[in-house]
């Protein structure tokens, strides 16, 4: 277990439940989840394809709306707000990284780091935003758009770009998915370390168990819930 985590609850998730229309018939994708996570902890969310993997994360991150439960972010019901609210809470208080990056093509490295920032009236704090490129092996990229970076430089840029604003909780989508092994290495270990680094939580969905490495918690989704034994705390006491 990190010494970094705390006892503080940053995700409190209870009975959360969501299901699709699929043709004829309603497919259950989860069914009555709960979860917690804890101030500076790493998780590994693993799973087969169409588990609700991500489906969790579009959840957690309001981007979805659950048939039933409850979603609590920083002591805030998350599952409570309007699209509106959830949108300005989730611009403050998560980071999203997405597989396929999603960088915007006409703002350059510079410009797509700035944007978290811009939108939450944070200023920038330059010292530590070259300090936090650098680690990041970026720094030399700032004038580049995203057409002339490599895959691996994209996915960095838009790790850096989900912590820069210093959400408390970050949400992982595949980030290495669309990488070779030895890029997708160096990601991973980039990405853990800076945010164990900047005492951030941090839940990531992959297909690559050897990720587990990483984690303080491993949690698998199948038919509908966690496994239970991955669903219980790290220890009884943290």
């Amino acid at each position: 277990m990190s010494a970094n985590i705390t006892a503080e609850k940053v995700l409190e998730i209870r009975q959360l439940s969501k299901s699709f229309e699929a043709g004829s018939r309603r497919q259950q994708v989860l069914d009555q989840v709960d979860l917690d996570l804890r101030r500076g902890e790493v998780v590994v969310l693993l799973g087969a394809s169409g588990s609700g993997k991500s489906t969790l994360l579009n959840l957690i991150a309001g981007l979805e709306y659950a048939d039933r439960g409850r979603i609590s972010i920083n002591g805030r019901e998350q599952t409570a707000l309007d699209e509106q609210q959830r949108t300005l809470f989730r611009r403050r208080h998560i980071g999203v990284v997405f597989q396929f990056f999603n960088l915007i093509p006409t703002l350059n490295v510079a410009e797509n780091l700035s944007l978290p920032l811009q939108l939450n009236d944070l200023p920038v704090d330059q010292q530590r935003l070259d300090r936090f490129l650098d680690q990041l092996g970026i720094a030399q990229l700032t004038d580049l758009y995203p057409e002339q970076i490599s895959g691996g430089e994209q996915q960095r840029v838009a790790i850096a770009r989900a912590m820069i604003h210093q959400p408390a909780l970050l949400l992982a989508d595949e980030p290495t998915g669309s990488l070779d092994n030895a890029t997708a290495d160096r990601v991973s270990s980039m990405l853990f370390k800076q945010v164990r680094e900047q005492g951030q939580s941090l839940i990531l969905v992959t297909h690559n168990e050897s990720l587990s490495q990483y984690a303080d918690r491993v949690l698998r989704l199948k038919d509908d819930r966690f496994q239970k034994s991955d669903a219980e705390p790290i220890g009884e006491e943290v």
